[in-house]
């Protein structure tokens, strides 16, 4: 019986029958757990997403390290990683690498410099009132403080 349906494992169709229920019953699902970094600094991203091409609300978001994990992944599936300034990147979950390097867009914003006229001094005003009060706060500690004292401002 075995000869007839050629499922004899001496001639090892092993892999053959995996293919056949992987493409009639749809890939195993596994987890994909990928680092995210600058391309050029090499820094981690925090806060990156990575989500499903098909249901991009359905994904994970980076952590402090730049990991992320998505759990019950199907095989074939397109998995998009993006960040606010950087190029998006769209992997496959058979070939999953687990480091994913970010390029920043070409077209982001050049250093802005924001200039402000210096202060202007201090009124002569001010200063006066200033200088009155130095003098009234001296003339409190010669007399003492149960003394009554006068100033004219």
């Amino acid at each position: 019986m075995n000869d007839v349906l050629n499922l004899n494992p001496a001639l090892g169709l092993g892999p053959l029958c995996d293919g056949l229920f992987n493409d009639c019953f749809g890939s195993p699902s596994k987890p994909i757990t990928a680092k995210v970094t600058d391309a050029i600094t090499n820094q981690p991203l925090f806060g990156a997403h990575a989500y499903f091409q098909d249901t991009p609300t359905t994904g994970s978001a980076t952590d402090f390290n730049g990991f992320f994990t998505l759990n019950d992944v199907p095989g074939g599936t397109a998995i998009v990683v993006s960040y606010i300034g950087y190029e998006p990147v769209t992997i496959n979950s058979n070939t999953a690498p687990t480091k994913i390097k970010l390029m920043p867009l070409a077209n982001q914003l050049q250093e802005v410099t924001v200039t402000a006229p210096a202060k202007k001094k201090p009124s002569k005003k001010l200063w006066g009132g200033l200088a009155m009060a130095a003098l009234l706060l001296i003339a409190v500690k010669k007399k003492g403080k149960d003394q009554p004292t006068k100033a004219k401002v």
